[in-house]
């Protein structure tokens, strides 16, 4: 009897260590378990929040190209009003300067060519007349000519300032141009972007 009391404990702690061992076992495995789900969803985050980033960062990137293009733009006009105010004014005082030297080169050119005196003709009227040619004039030959030098000269003048401002202009205009197709590329990019921020692809598990 007394065997068998000791048999029946020995089996009785042999259940109990045999419960303990699966016991202990079955928590390991759960905690093993438990530390690959949260490792794999520890990646997943891991994989979106790259993703996330990727994809704000190319948003970031094409509203500040955009924000860059708009900006220059402003800049641009203000720049290109304060070149042609400049350009006109830099010619206006150029053409004073030129034209005033022009006037009294012609003058002492018609002078020492030939004299003019203050005359009436027949009828009363006021006159030159040419000291070489007795030739009678009802306007002074000399400010004629002046006028006539000055308004030839005035237009060629002209016209080199208006070339200056169309090849201004023209480089302007590919500047633009150039801007242009850069904004639409940087909007295409956002567009890209912002449709993929509000749908994003459904990643492969």
């Amino acid at each position: 009897e007394w065997v068998s009391r000791r048999g029946r404990r020995r089996r009785v702690a042999a259940s109990r260590m045999t419960a303990l061992v699966r016991g202990w076992l079955a928590r390991r495995n759960m905690a093993r378990l438990r530390a690959r789900r949260r490792a794999r969803d520890q990646a997943r985050w891991a994989q979106r929040r790259a993703v996330q980033t990727r994809v704000w960062r190319r948003v970031f990137e094409a509203e500040h190209a955009a924000v860059e293009v708009w900006c220059e733009e402003g800049k641009a006009i203000r720049t290109r009003e304060d070149v042609r105010t400049r350009s006109t004014k830099r010619f206006e005082a150029q053409w004073r300067a030129y034209s005033r030297d022009l006037e009294e080169h012609i003058r002492v050119s018609e002078r020492q060519r030939d004299r003019f005196y203050a005359s009436v003709d027949k009828e009363g009227r006021a006159c030159w007349v040419s000291s070489n040619t007795a030739k009678t004039y009802h306007f002074h030959p000399i400010d004629r000519r002046v006028e006539r030098n000055l308004a030839g000269e005035r237009d060629k003048a002209m016209q080199r300032h208006e070339a200056h401002l169309e090849a201004l202009e023209a480089a302007w205009a590919r500047e633009d141009e150039a801007q242009a197709a850069f904004m639409d590329s940087a909007l295409g990019d956002l567009a890209t972007v912002a449709s993929q921020v509000l749908c994003p692809p459904r990643s492969v598990e």
